[in-house]
């Protein structure tokens, strides 16, 4: 497993938003559409600025709390989610289906997040009984596999993959679950089964890259990342930087890096890529330094990558009080992260 951390692959609050598909409607009054925008501008603190001001203000509650819960998963922070995705809920009624289910599907994915699996599971059934659902199948499976139900998981992962045999991303959430419980070489599979599917448009290539990139097979990922590179389509270059340190040829990623700062400006994607280019130089200042100024971003996309690197510059640095202190707040922030929980127990116990 990479002590590091890639700052642009595919994220838990990406994949909430993208299954459930209602980002950015344009619903509400003046404030809740500035929530809206802002969350679309991956600025989820200004996106819960707007919905309290829109409180205030008299706007209209269901969507305020809709608006904060999906500010809140942009955050990780999930148990928040789900109290405002249950108090939007309850302002629910026998007229608005596609509401409900549209709060539902972003409910059990904050359930999921919060490890309270039992209450997915039965979330996931109830919204079954309307029909089949790839996002409660998927997340189904993911509560059963966090559990430790691995024959359970892949009925239901199976289920999902079935009614959309063609979704990069879905196949690639299914590994990167697989991953996240230790059962990488299970997940793989599903990998495979998507190198048969043909890439019709950028999108389709950059998400074929990073199913090269997770199988390590990096020539593959950089040859099919070529035409979107040259297309300058942001996703492909940031991923390439990452074949290229995969590759441990630094340089090359250094200047993918510094390539789309130079044309797009900061952001933290940008900005931990060029960190890592520096963990793995040894410049573990100037890694942090770079880092310092992508949290001070308002973006969120990419934080939680910074934020990880951030205790791997400081151990880097022999600093491991510090690391410590970063690593305790990091868990803070994402308590599901298993391995930043290691990480924490193993500086831990080199204060004792």
């Amino acid at each position: 497993m990479k002590k590091w951390r890639l700052p642009l692959l595919v994220s838990a609050a990406a994949l909430c938003l993208s299954l459930t598909g209602c980002l950015g409607q344009k619903g509400g009054d003046e404030l809740i559409r500035q929530g809206m925008e802002k969350l679309e501008s991956n600025d989820a603190a200004g996106a819960l600025e707007s919905f309290q001001a829109a409180r205030e203000e008299g706007e209209e509650a269901l969507l305020i709390y809709r608006g904060e819960g999906l500010a809140y998963m942009a955050q990780a922070r999930y148990p928040e989610a789900v109290t405002c995705f249950q108090a939007a809920l309850e302002m629910t009624g026998s007229r608005m289906p596609e509401t409900v289910k549209d709060l539902k599907l972003y409910l059990v994915s904050a359930l999921c997040r919060s490890g309270r699996y039992e209450e997915t599971i039965e979330l996931c059934k109830e919204l079954l009984e309307a029909g089949p659902l790839t996002e409660a199948y998927y997340y189904m499976g993911a509560a059963y596999l966090d559990q430790g139900e691995e024959e359970l998981a892949k009925v239901q992962f199976d289920q999902a993959v079935a009614l959309e045999p063609s979704d990069y991303a879905l196949y690639l959430q299914i590994y990167q679950k697989y991953d996240q419980n230790n059962l990488s070489a299970v997940g793989d599979a599903y990998l495979q089964e998507t190198l048969k599917l043909p890439a019709e448009s950028d999108e389709d290539r950059y998400h074929l890259g990073q199913i090269y990139f997770y199988l390590e097979k990096y020539e593959d990922a950089a040859a099919v990342l070529q035409e979107p590179m040259e297309k300058r389509y942001l996703p492909a270059l940031t991923l390439l930087g990452e074949v290229y340190l995969a590759q441990n040829d630094v340089a090359r990623a250094q200047s993918i890096y510094q390539n789309v700062r130079d044309e797009q400006g900061n952001s933290p994607q940008v900005l931990g890529g060029l960190a890592l280019c520096a963990i793995k130089s040894g410049d573990y200042d100037g890694a942090l330094s770079l880092i310092e100024q992508g949290l001070a971003l308002e973006e969120e996309t990419g934080k939680q990558a910074l934020r990880f690197n951030e205790i791997v510059a400081y151990e880097g640095k022999l600093d491991f009080s510090t690391a410590l202190v970063k690593a305790e707040a990091y868990v803070q922030l994402y308590p599901s992260d298993e391995q930043a929980q290691k990480e924490l127990a193993f500086l831990r116990s080199r204060g004792q």
